[in-house]
């Protein structure tokens, strides 16, 4: 056995760190709006209620994700690193997959910038740390697509890494429906694959053949039938398809990817990100047109990830014209992530001379940059997405550490909130810990309680009524607050 190369212990190394970094955000991180509401609404409700989808909301019930966070849950006990165990193991699982499909379809270096460039995205590292179905459906794709190149890149297609594909990519549907898109994809691709190969030789007993080949999309398509399209058409009915934008493909998939990865940054950065988007794309095009007039070393894979690209464009583009379907935006469009990066990195390793060395000297200065840029936006303590609830845990240690030292200690508390904080205030509440804070509601911040907790704009209007600072939360700008009158907790009488 050959021993691995410097370049594969480099993709080694970084794949420790980006695995290690999303682990510790997994237990540092409070639990986020998102998170706790699947897990007191879905996870609470059970395995039937989740199935089913009975319940309010429903937009949050990323199926596979809720089962799966809710066994970890009854598994290993009420914390979040229990919610978040099946998304880390996506994440592992997509940094092998997306190493070993760079590896495959590039050269090393190439390939360790697409590393790079992929998984040291701050959006996706974000996403694989949390409770959603976006990370957890990642960790399906990615190995879809590596099982999609291996059985596209034979001569003859090989039905067994097809029909691993499609098996992956139905769990990817059941983690999150934009996968859905994918699917379609990657069914045309293939189709349109055989029937090149068929044009350019005849086959005998085709009909035998066709329904042969044509057994594991059929399979997977009636397992969607039966399962992802029941729940799809009834979220539609009750308008809970509502996340997305309506300004256009690349104004909301691409721009809000971009603009999120470079959160904080500067506006000319975001624009200059925006215009090398462009640019790779445009160069994706050219590479492609070029290999379909031309085959040559390593086309036949490149363009089979650049059709999928295209017609995973045109899939949601179409689902827009003709159903009004919203264009997905940040978190759901980062299931794009993978791949234009993958079509980039077959793009260089086809690249005709004298332009194949200039293509990957530009992605590997990518591949550089989203190393300075992860090591830019790394924290280890909130999320991005939902920045409110950094603070949600300091400030029920402040709470406590308020109660015990007031007469009436042992009485539960009662906190006023934003209707922001309400899903993760009741999740902690329920733990051994915070098991002071009475239940939390969405009536308002300053409906009667012995404390009240705000958003930094809400502190204005406190003040106004005559509520009394304790804490502001630089992280957040969120406030603790004491009612005007003594709180009821504090009183002998109670």
């Amino acid at each position: 056995m050959r021993p691995p190369s410097g370049l594969a212990l480099a993709a080694a190394v970084f794949g420790v760190l980006f695995l290690a970094y999303t682990s510790i955000r997994a237990v540092r991180v409070p639990l986020t709006h998102d998170e706790a509401f699947t897990a007191n609404v879905w996870v609470a409700r059970g395995p039937l209620a989740i199935l089913t989808f009975d319940g309010p909301e429903r937009a949050n019930n990323h199926l596979l994700n809720s089962l799966l966070s809710g066994a970890c849950q009854a598994v290993f006990g009420r914390i979040p690193l229990a919610l978040r165990l099946p998304n880390l193991i996506a994440h592992a699982v997509f940094l092998v997959a997306s190493w070993r499909l760079l590896s495959r379809i590039a050269g090393k270096g190439v390939a360790l910038a697409g590393f790079a460039l992929l998984n040291g995205n701050p959006l996706l590292l974000e996403l694989f740390g949390l409770a959603r179905g976006y990370g957890l459906a990642l960790g399906f794709v990615a190995p879809a697509l590596l099982f999609a190149v291996r059985a596209l890149e034979a001569e003859e297609i090989r039905l067994k890494d097809e029909t691993a594909c499609y098996a992956l990519l139905v769990c990817g549907v059941l983690a999150q429906l934009i996968v859905l898109d994918v699917f379609a994809a990657v069914a045309v691709t293939f189709a349109l694959f055989r029937l090149v190969r068929r044009a350019r030789v005849p086959a005998e007993g085709r009909l035998r053949r066709v329904a042969r080949e044509s057994l594991p999309v059929v399979a997977a398509s009636l397992c969607l039938l039966a399962t992802a399209i029941p729940i799809l058409i009834r979220m539609r009915r009750a308008g809970g398809l509502y996340a997305g934008g309506t300004g256009g493909l690349w104004h909301d998939t691409v721009g809000s990817v971009v603009r999120i990865s470079l959160l904080n940054l500067s506006p000319t950065l975001v624009h200059a990100a925006l215009a090398a988007v462009g640019i790779g794309l445009a160069a994706l095009t050219a590479v492609a047109a070029y290999r379909l007039a031309r085959p040559g070393t390593g086309g036949r894979v490149f363009l089979a990830l650049f059709f999928i690209l295209v017609l995973l464009c045109a899939t949601v583009q179409a689902q827009h014209v003709f159903f009004g379907a919203r264009f997905p935006e940040d978190r759901i469009a980062t299931v794009f992530l993978p791949f234009v990066v993958f079509a980039l990195a077959a793009a260089c390793g086809t690249t005709p001379a004298p332009f194949d060395r200039a293509a990957g000297s530009v992605f590997g200065a990518a591949g550089l940059l989203a190393l300075a840029l992860f090591a830019r936006r790394a924290n280890l303590t909130r999320s991005d997405l939902w920045w409110f609830d950094a603070d949600n845990v300091h400030m029920l240690e402040d709470l406590d550490r308020l109660r015990v030292s007031r007469p009436g200690a042992f009485h539960s508390v009662r906190l006023s909130i934003n209707w922001l904080f309400e899903p993760s205030l009741n999740w902690y509440r329920r733990t051994e810990e915070f098991a002071f804070l009475s239940p939390v509601s969405r009536d308002g911040p300053f409906e009667a309680a012995d404390y009240a907790f705000v958003l930094g704009q809400d502190e204005a209007e406190a003040v106004r009524r005559g509520y009394r600072v304790l804490t502001r939360y630089a992280g957040t700008g969120n406030v603790l607050l004491e009612p005007p009158a003594a709180p009821p907790s504090a009183r002998e009488d109670r």
